[in-house]
């Protein structure tokens, strides 16, 4: 169990792993992300306003195809997650981006009615048992549509990240992990649903992709679990089956499934 003051260290841990694979990890989103969202926006037609509500931060090679389909006639405004502050990964990607027009709000600077295009990305599964605070937050996007405007989202199926072949150090580790962190680890089951809440009927869109298990996303497992040793959500007995799955990790015959992104689209009605 992770409890509230082992959190600051957790967050240290994580930030510099993710740091230490952003290469790899704009390289793969720039192979399968972004052509998804640029066929996308390409299908969503301008309506009466070219603005752009991002919440919580998509990649900066996202963010830019967002910029893009603003133009000088929009703006994006990219809404801080209830976590964030100042000095956090949403405002050094807006800064890292250098658009004009491209800025930091919060989220009660949003402005109903304002946005022709709403993007979501992976906001979903932090909470798995907050149903209202999922629907508050569909209803609260649906409101800042204007006529004709788009909503998108993104969320992930992690149960069909698997590695091939399996062996039973890594599934324990990577359950435990998963059971760990407490996530909702199939938020993209629920964007169906939340859409036709609000009254509007999404097209669903999604990739995958098969990667080396010693790759970015393959280490993320041992990984999350050596720092869950650090900080004491897990018991130090649990090390060596931890050691016995990157042991495993490292086979240059297994090979890892990057978890199913779901991307929702729909657009509203014009009055």
């Amino acid at each position: 169990m992770i409890e509230a003051d082992m959190w600051p260290r957790l967050t240290e841990i994580f930030d510099a792993d993710d740091a230490a694979d952003s290469d790899a990890y704009a390289a793969f989103v720039a192979e399968h992300e972004v052509p998804v969202v640029q066929r996308l926006l390409a299908d969503a037609a301008p309506g009466s306003s070219r603005s752009v509500l991002a919440f919580d931060g998509p990649h900066p090679l996202v963010l830019a195809l967002l910029a893009d389909w603003a133009g000088s006639a929009g703006k994006v405004d990219v809404v801080r997650g209830p976590q964030d502050d100042e000095d956090s990964d949403v405002t050094a990607c807006v800064a890292e981006l250098g658009r004009d027009r491209v800025q930091v709000i919060d989220r009660s600077e949003a402005r109903p009615g304002d946005y022709g295009l709403v993007f979501a990305s992976r906001v979903l599964y932090w909470e798995p048992e907050n149903v209202e605070g999922r629907h508050a937050l569909i209803d609260w996007m649906r409101s800042l549509m204007a006529p004709a405007g788009h909503l998108m989202a993104c969320e992930m199926d992690f149960r069909t990240w698997n590695y091939l072949p399996a062996t039973p150090a890594i599934t324990e580790v990577h359950d435990r992990v998963e059971e760990t962190f407490g996530y909702d680890f199939t938020a993209a089951g629920h964007l169906p649903g939340l859409f036709r809440r609000v009254g509007l009927e999404p097209t669903l869109h999604a990739f995958s992709a098969v990667l080396p298990a010693n790759s970015f996303l393959g280490r993320k497992t041992v990984g999350r679990a050596r720092a869950f040793l650090e900080v004491g959500a897990w018991d130090s007995a649990a090390t060596e089956l931890v050691d016995q799955a990157e042991r495993d990790i490292l086979s240059p015959d297994r090979w890892v499934t990057f978890p199913a992104a779901v991307h929702a689209c729909a657009t509203a009605p014009t009055g």
